[in-house]
């Protein structure tokens, strides 16, 4: 079976899983140090069951021992190996890196049009747009952001908007096997309501 990496990105305090197909990328990216001594852990869901995953260099010479209220469970396992094979089966992981390429790029551009859109980052499946009251000086768009939240909803898109110390983003997180035709709608749905918190400013 191919080894995939499970990284984690730290945004705004909240630990979000993202796939890579680069085994140590999280490293490449400059998110963590790498060392050979140290483990990486995080737990991922297998539609409702608990797994818990490790990383760990091969030259550690180190026992690992994690625990876990779920440890040890046979069925996580099994449904966590079927999710696996599913990613690599369906190609998730090169759907995953296509569809987010493309969905930043038109954020990106979509960024060029509206004075709320402060910043485009992410990799993958998994990115933020942050808002904001005003480009310059980057003030954080609380109000805007909670307002582009529940028109998008009433329109069809849910997103969440997260932050700390009192930022802004909205979290732009479809699922793995969103398709191009997808990518439009959401991104559709989304402008429409930026434009629209816009005019009511």
């Amino acid at each position: 079976m191919k080894e995939y990496a499970w990284g984690w990105i730290e945004d705004n305090k909240e630990r979000i899983i993202e796939i890579s197909d680069a085994v140590w990328e999280y490293a490449e990216l400059g998110l963590v140090e790498y060392k050979s001594s140290k483990l990486l852990a995080d737990e991922l869901e297998s539609h409702g069951f608990r797994v818990e995953r490790g990383v760990a260099g091969k030259d550690t010479g180190e026992p690992l021992q994690t625990g876990h209220t779920f440890a040890g469970s046979p069925l996580s396992c099994a449904a966590g190996l079927v999710n696996i094979e599913v990613i690599e089966e369906e190609k998730l992981v090169e759907n995953s890196s296509k569809m987010g390429a493309y969905l930043k790029r038109r954020l990106m551009d979509m960024m060029g049009d509206h004075r709320i859109i402060g910043d485009v980052r992410g990799r993958g499946l998994l990115i933020g747009v942050e808002i904001v009251k005003d480009k310059e000086t980057k003030e954080p768009g609380v109000r805007e952001a909670d307002s582009i939240t529940a028109n998008a909803f009433q329109k069809g898109l849910y997103l969440v908007n997260m932050g700390a110390f009192g930022t802004r983003a909205l979290r732009v997180a479809p699922p793995l096997i969103i398709d191009k035709e997808q990518v439009e709608a959401c991104l559709e749905i989304l402008e429409s309501s930026i434009s629209k918190v816009e005019r009511e400013l």
